[in-house]
């Protein structure tokens, strides 16, 4: 492990204590910090380091990057605008939140695999209310009418561009 710390400037110790705090971060932060090792991984050449290395030793320099950001800010030394720019990305990072409900992807999934039929319920002349009490009733599956709207014009329109 003595390149691992040569290539991440880092200690076990520190090294150690920088991954929990990558672990504790939101997904979202955590991609920004992998978008980082990413870029650190492009700037720097491996040498000698296998792959699995060098990458966990760009994962640590991103986070010790940010770390030093956040506490630079917070000090409020100067700082460039690109450390800046990361900085707020990082922190933007962390105010995205998915809305709570149903998870994304459920309706569209039922949509895709029943298009035909709910096609077929639309050519009767059935209200997508309606659509959606049939659904509820004989697929047992709770949707809203404008949810099932929305992703079977979706759908329609997927088709249509194929």
């Amino acid at each position: 492990m003595q390149s691992l710390d040569a290539l991440s400037g880092v200690v076990a110790a520190e090294r150690q204590r920088l991954l929990r705090w990558f672990g504790r971060l939101p997904e979202p932060q955590q991609i920004v910090v992998v978008q980082r090792q990413t870029d650190l991984m492009r700037r720097r050449q491996r040498g000698e380091a296998d792959q699995h290395i060098f990458a966990l030793a760009m994962l640590v320099r991103a986070c010790v990057q940010f770390r030093q950001h956040d506490m630079a800010l917070c000090r409020r030394r100067t700082m460039d605008k690109e450390a800046l720019a990361d900085l707020d990305r990082f922190r933007r990072a962390a105010l995205v939140r998915r809305r709570p409900g149903r998870p994304p992807g459920k309706v569209a999934q039922f949509v895709a695999a029943n298009y035909d039929l709910l096609n077929q319920l639309r050519q009767e002349g059935l209200s997508w209310q309606a659509i959606s009490l049939y659904v509820a009733t004989r697929h047992r599956k709770r949707m809203s009418h404008n949810a099932l709207f929305m992703n079977f014009r979706r759908r329609q329109a997927l088709m249509t561009e194929e």
